[in-house]
């Protein structure tokens, strides 16, 4: 694999740590009928990345590929910001 790939792939389970963080705390919300994620209380943004610092300051298992905290916050925002107030399937039917 080539170390833009690997890097990539480094990326996207960043990605799913913040956001798997942010589903357990109920931040975010996966749609029953899509899997979407979606915005649940955006308000709760830094609650979430307050989380993650925490679990990645006591060196948890899970948030060993982060490098420093700027990845932990930049990826709680990531999530956050991949994350729709609503699902696709929410609007379909709506001709």
């Amino acid at each position: 694999m080539s170390s833009t790939a690997q890097e990539m792939y480094r990326q996207e389970g960043l990605h799913n740590t913040a956001t798997t963080i942010a589903l357990e705390m109920e931040a975010l919300e996966r749609c029953e009928n899509c899997d979407e994620v979606r915005n649940n209380h955006s308000g709760m943004k830094d609650m979430v990345r307050d989380e993650a610092l925490k679990r990645f300051r006591a060196k948890n298992p899970r948030m060993e590929d982060f490098r420093d905290e700027q990845e932990v916050e930049d990826a709680v925002k990531g999530a956050f910001k991949n994350a729709g107030e609503e699902c696709s399937c929410t609007n379909q039917g709506d001709d």
